[in-house]
């Protein structure tokens, strides 16, 4: 039995090792292949990676299945010169991608022979010529994309021969023949892009009611022409229609917008007439084009419900009536063009509050109210256009923040104007838009300095309250503004207010000054009047005086100023002027006996016996019973001149002879005291 099973399991050995030699043969003749096909491309160092000590099957631009080369991706190579028919060699090849080079010549029908060829994208490059009419025998293909080059003339009827065909793209080439009616013929076709070709003008082929799997038609600028069939309603899986940049007149199909699918839609630059056909149930719309046609109506409610709109353009037609409910939170919202419609009502203020809002324009309608505050919500508002309405109130100190912002427009045109008001908010100078125009409002204030140049010398026209500290802008100078009625702004108001009252204040310190000046001088006046009289010839010095203004000398002080005791001599005897008052006065003597021989007027001997008797009360040896400089001011203002009819007003009150029976005086080691029963001076004055 063991030697049974040794023929068998030699036998199986055989089996398998065969196989595997013939796949590592072709892998290794697949790799002399590819790097012959490397040189034969100029060898590219995008192809550094293909060298002959690895697999092709690990090479980044491969990709293989069983270890034979099934794809081929040398997109963006650089590759410069024909394909070389050798590239068929690759008997599995069912990929091929070499878009975006700068290959030359005629299509490459050396391609027929890559027999199991699916996907050919030869897109963006410099293919001339036109496109053969035996393109039929890349029968296999399911993907052909040449676009971007300049194929010329006509599109052959023989494409249609594609049978497997699911995408068709030959857009922005140079022919300018006709695209064959056997398109329709592509019953797998799914998207079909013949977008930017310079097609002899033909309408929409009847047959192309057949392409019911068609997801993606791209046919912008082919020059079609007539209606848009309706049996586009019957395209039940439609995603994306571009049929803009045409001369297509009649109106949408009735069911289009039905199409549930339906999620980007362009009709734009057109002659399409009548309105949006109701109802709206492609709910999953994300772009909307209609402008720059001849639509009339309202916009359908249903817009204000898709939740998934970015891009929102209808302007350029004759919509009437207000806009949708809800459009205003729409999520997603980033494009918002309704302008040159006669769109009314009121700009809902929830705009910009819920979505990313890049671009507002609702100028030349009759919208009315405030323009939202919220529309830089999100801080990307580039484009704030809303001139040419019935706008009012102020400009948004929020959009200060819009960092942005590049277009911001206002002003009026031909046809209407706004009626914005306020000031410019000063934050919009940091903004430096490249294009500003708030012409023909009812702006007032400063101009922004960032604003003060010639790139904005006609965006503030027609604004009579501007003004500008730069005239490059050729509006009235800020410092100077002509008279005339005008409303004055609550800023204005108030600062007026202000100064009015810092004006009252000022006019009244100075008035109260003015008094209490007047009253001084009065003052000095009245004692400036006083004759003053010396008591008695004392033959002294001002050096005699100075020299005894010291601490040790200081008799008292008060609010007015000190007095000091000086010590000066007589000329027959050695001793002070207080000591000689003093002795005069305890030895009784009259007073008139000590005043100078040479006062010969009695009128003034009253007085001057009150200075003396003030003067005795002032030196008292102890400082506690002297009178303050307050007390004897007190008194000596209240012993006044004789009044017109010759009474003089004394009385007790400012009697000083009682006060100085309580006069003590000290000198050396001698006491003397002089009493009397009436109370000090002290308490005589208060």
């Amino acid at each position: 039995m063991f030697k049974l099973a040794l023929p068998f399991l030699f036998f199986l050995f055989l089996s398998l090792s065969i196989p595997l030699k013939v796949i590592s043969q072709d892998i290794n003749s697949e790799r002399t292949l590819l790097l012959n096909l490397k040189q034969q491309l100029g060898d590219p160092p995008s192809l550094a990676s293909w060298n002959a000590s690895s697999s092709p099957c690990g090479w980044p631009e491969i990709f293989c299945v069983n270890d034979s080369v099934t794809q081929l991706y040398l997109s963006d190579k650089n590759i410069v010169v024909r394909i070389p028919p050798t590239i068929c060699d690759l008997k599995n090849l069912t990929y091929l991608d070499l878009s975006w080079n700068y290959i030359p010549g005629e299509f490459p029908t050396m391609l027929y022979n890559c027999s199991k060829l699916q996907y050919l994208d030869l897109s963006q490059n410099y293919f001339v010529g036109q496109i053969p009419d035996d393109i039929h025998r890349l029968s296999t293909l399911t993907y052909l994309d040449i676009g971007g080059n300049n194929f010329s003339g006509n599109i052959p009827p023989t494409i249609g021969r594609l049978s497997e065909l699911q995408t068709l793209f030959i857009y922005q080439n140079l022919l300018n023949g006709t695209f064959p009616k056997e398109i329709g013929d592509l019953s797998n076709l799914e998207k079909l892009g013949l977008a930017y070709n310079d097609f002899i003008p033909m309408e929409i082929p009847q047959e192309f009611a057949q392409l019911r799997k068609l997801k993606f038609l791209w046919m912008i600028e082919t020059n079609l022409i007539g209606e848009i069939p309706e049996f586009f309603n019957n395209f039940s899986s439609l995603e994306h229609l571009n049929l803009a940049g045409n001369n297509l007149v009649g109106g949408i199909p009735s069911q289009l917008l039905s199409l549930k699918n339906l999620t980007h839609f362009y009709l734009y630059h057109n002659k399409l007439s009548g309105e949006i056909p109701r109802p709206v149930e492609a709910l999953g719309l994300v772009e909307i084009d209609l402008s720059m046609n001849n639509f009339t109506g309202t916009i359908p409610e249903e817009f204000g419900k898709l939740q998934s709109l970015v891009f929102f353009n209808i302007f350029s037609n004759r919509f009437t009536g207000e806009l949708p409910p809800g459009m205003d939170r729409l999520p997603n919202l980033t494009t918002f063009r309704v302008f040159r419609n006669k769109l009314t009502g009121f700009l809902a203020p929830e705009f910009g509050l819920h979505s990313k809002l890049g671009e507002f324009d609702v100028s030349e309608n009759q919208f009315s109210g405030q323009l939202p505050e919220n529309l830089c919500a999100a801080g990307v508002l580039a484009g704030l256009v809303a001139h040419t309405n019935n706008l009012s109130g102020q400009v948004p100190k929020s959009l200060g923040n819009c960092r942005a912002l590049r277009t911001f427009q206002l002003q009026n045109n031909k046809f209407s104007e706004n009626d914005f008001s306020g000031e410019i908010p000063p934050e919009i100078g940091n903004l430096i838009p490249t294009f500003l125009n708030l012409s023909s409002n009812r702006l007032t204030g400063r101009i922004p300095y960032q604003l003060n140049n010639l790139a904005f010398e006609r965006s503030f026209l027609n604004n009579s309250g501007l003004c500008s500290d730069d005239p490059v802008l050729s509006l009235p100078s800020c410092s100077y503004k002509p008279s005339g009625p005008k409303k004055l702004s609550s800023k204005l108001v108030a600062m007026i207010v202000a100064l009015a009252l810092l004006a009252s204040l000022v006019i009244l310190l100075l008035t109260l000054f003015v008094v209490r000046d007047y009253r001084r001088k009065k003052r000095e006046r009245y004692l400036s009047a006083w004759k003053l009289t010396s008591f008695h010839r004392l033959d002294f010095t001002e050096g005699n005086i100075l020299s005894n203004l010291t601490e040790n000398n200081l008799i008292g002080s008060g609010g007015s100023g000190k007095v000091y005791r000086i010590t000066v001599n007589r000329a027959d005897e050695n001793m002070s002027l207080v000591e000689w008052a003093w002795q005069n006065f305890s030895e009784d003597k009259p007073i008139v006996e000590m005043l100078d021989p040479q006062i010969t007027e009695p009128t003034h001997l009253e007085e001057m016996i009150m200075v003396y008797k003030i003067g005795i009360v002032c030196t008292r040896a102890s400082p506690a019973t002297r009178p303050s400089m307050k007390e004897v001011v007190h008194v000596l203002r209240g012993y006044c001149p004789p009044d017109e009819n010759g009474a003089r007003k004394l009385g007790s009150d400012f009697d000083v002879a009682p006060l100085m029976g309580s006069a003590t005086y000290l000198s050396g080691n001698n006491k003397r005291s002089k009493r009397d029963d009436s109370d000090s001076i002290i308490y005589n004055v208060v």
